[in-house]
């Protein structure tokens, strides 16, 4: 199999015709077994002045120089790694393409697990060296056979030069490198310099300057963390300010000694910048354990966090309890800063959560409509509502915690929230491993403010304001999708409590105590909010909800029994809700 995929993409084949030609011409290949379920990566992205990955996460990768197996290739994944940086061939090495079909394999196995491959050519012993001639042919064979895969990254040399500012021969091999490269494959992404001593950004950005005709929208500069971690951060820094992306794609393997790869780490972390470290691919041990207290949430699995694919993704309002004590408030004559500190919640204590994206939610704050942010200063990482926007530092994992609890986990920091009673309530982001105090109850409120749409689990209808009629019952009786006879805005009643308008009419909903023994509930005369028009609104989970009037004293239900009412909902019996008591809101937006 792995023949003949080298036969057709030496022949310019796109990587699925590939695979589906390989099964075809395979004959029986498959019969032996399921099809592989390829899982494929998009092209990187340009982001934050560095290389990430097609979901806008940062690249870590870990380096294959040795023998790999395939069961060793799929831990990189679980070891918290999404990239494999490899050395494909060596300039002293025999005739360029002599590791092709090697290659090809890594190739297959990458697009399979969903990592990225980053191809170089490795020095040997003649680090601060090239070979011209070799480098063009490597790169005429390999530049198109990838090409297509966009999992695939393109670094043209390893450390070609021990020089920070690189001389007119070492630059022109750069300019000839990547011409060659973006002429065979103008998709890919090209890493440029592989720079060994990465201490002055401004060299490296007149080495940038330089260069001719560089999309850098799809390139960016390689770098290695051998100057120590102040100066390679900084010389991050100043490079970005020139308007040139980089990421590390070489820092030294964690022996003994790891003082200096755990916080140049942290500094790649705190950054958000891209990297690839020199911990072969077959060592078979979390790279948690050698650099302390560094996390990050991985593209896959729980480990050394949980991944964006455990994510709970919740929408709507909600209040926060921290550990079984306090709610979460947002303090207004603190700046919005968030703690735990009252033990009866008010509209202090209110949050919207919202999707943010690949497993990720918002949070905004009623009490000043802003988003909560993660304060990154690298120690205590306080909680405060003050943003406008949803960015990176506004972006949280929710994962099960167990007992109906949840931990939250801050994007920007990689660390779990906390909200410990010995620190006075102050909500921070600054636990490794969540216990006690990063357990949180999250009640779901309702909608106030928002017009929903309202659907009937035991009927299987969305809730009408019939119009049709005399009485104007809300009934579940025949609509299966939202029109607006099935909208409704919500209100605040006061007390807890919530108003129902119906869009179609303009009038509330009421529980009509006069009905007899019925106790329906009617868009029919109300203009303004009595306490027939009060309810309390009961979140059981995500978008469902139950209704209990506390003028009868009874859930709302819709009302099954007697198919001639036509589903009519009535708070009649109910007082316990059950099936024919629970609903699900459609958010359609904000009204106010």
């Amino acid at each position: 199999m792995r023949s003949l995929l080298s036969f057709l993409r030496t022949h310019g084949v796109p990587s699925l015709l590939r695979l589906i030609l390989a099964v075809v011409l395979g004959g029986i290949v498959l019969a032996i077994g399921t099809p592989q379920a390829y899982a494929g990566r998009g092209r990187p992205v340009i982001k934050n002045h560095t290389v990430m990955t097609d979901n806008g996460e940062p690249i870590r990768g870990v380096f294959f120089w040795s023998s790999l197996t395939r069961d060793s290739f799929r831990s990189i994944k679980s070891q918290g790694f999404n990239a494999l940086h490899v050395y494909a061939e060596t300039f002293n090495d025999g005739t360029p393409g002599w590791n092709v079909d090697w290659i090809d394999q890594l190739v297959q196995w990458a697009n399979e697990d969903g990592v990225y491959l980053i191809i170089t050519i490795g020095n040997g012993s003649n680090n601060g060296q090239y070979d011209w001639n070799y480098a063009m042919a490597f790169w005429n064979i390999y530049a198109k056979r990838y090409k297509d895969d966009p999992w695939v990254i393109y670094e043209l040399q390893n450390e070609p030069s021990w020089n920070t500012k690189y001389d007119s021969q070492t630059m022109s091999f750069e300019q000839t490198g990547y011409n060659a490269i973006r002429s065979a494959a103008p998709n890919s992404t090209i890493l440029l310099f592989s720079v060994m001593l990465f201490s002055s950004g401004n060299g490296i950005a007149s080495n940038c300057r330089s260069l001719q005709g560089v999309d850098w929208t799809k390139t960016a500069v390689a770098f290695h963390g051998y100057a120590g971690d102040g100066a390679t951060i900084g010389a991050f820094t100043t490079l970005s300010s020139a308007g040139f992306p980089s990421m590390c794609t070489e820092f030294s393997n964690l022996g003994a000694d790891t003082s200096m790869d755990g916080s140049e780490l942290r500094d790649f972390e705190n950054k958000g910048v891209s990297w690839a470290c020199f911990l072969n691919a077959v060592d078979d041990y979390h790279y948690y354990s050698q650099v302390g207290n560094t996390r990050w949430i991985p593209d896959y699995g729980t480990y050394p966090l949980p991944s964006a694919s455990n994510g709970v993704v919740l929408n709507g309002r909600y209040l926060i309890q921290a550990a079984g004590w306090n709610y979460v408030r947002t303090d207004l004559n603190q700046g919005g800063s968030l703690d735990a500190v009252t033990s009866t919640p008010g509209p202090w204590e209110q949050f919207q959560i919202s999707d943010a994206g690949n497993g990720y939610v918002s949070l905004k704050s009623v009490a000043n409509s802003k988003q909560v942010t993660c304060v990154k200063d690298g120690n205590t990482n306080p909680l405060q509502a003050k943003s406008d926007v949803v960015l990176d530092w506004e972006k949280y994992l929710i994962v099960p915690a167990g007992n109906g609890q949840y931990n939250l986990i801050a994007h920007s920091c990689a660390q779990y929230v906390t909200a410990r009673r010995d620190n006075n309530g102050t909500v921070q982001a600054n636990q490794p491993t969540p216990y006690t105090w990063e357990a949180f109850t999250l009640t779901p409120l309702a909608p106030v403010g928002h017009c929903i749409a309202i659907y009937s689990q035991a009927a299987g209808k969305y809730l009408t304001a019939n119009m049709l009629e005399s009485h104007r019952y809300l009934q579940a009786i025949w609509a299966t999708s939202i029109g607006t006879w099935e909208k409704f805005d919500v209100y605040d009643a006061g007390n807890g409590l919530v108003g129902l308008k119906a869009v179609a009419n303009n009038l509330y909903i009421s529980t009509n105590l006069n009905a007899g023994a019925g106790n329906d509930l009617q868009a029919g005369w109300a203009t303004s909010i009595g306490s027939w028009e009060q309810y309390n609104w009961n979140g059981v989970g995500g978008n469902n909800f139950t209704l209990q009037s506390p003028a009868a004293g009874y859930y709302v239900s819709v009302d099954l029994i007697d198919p001639s009412t036509g589903g009519i909902c009535r708070a009649a019996w109910a007082r316990q809700p059950q099936y024919w008591e629970t609903f699900t809101y459609t958010d359609l937006g904000v009204w106010q």
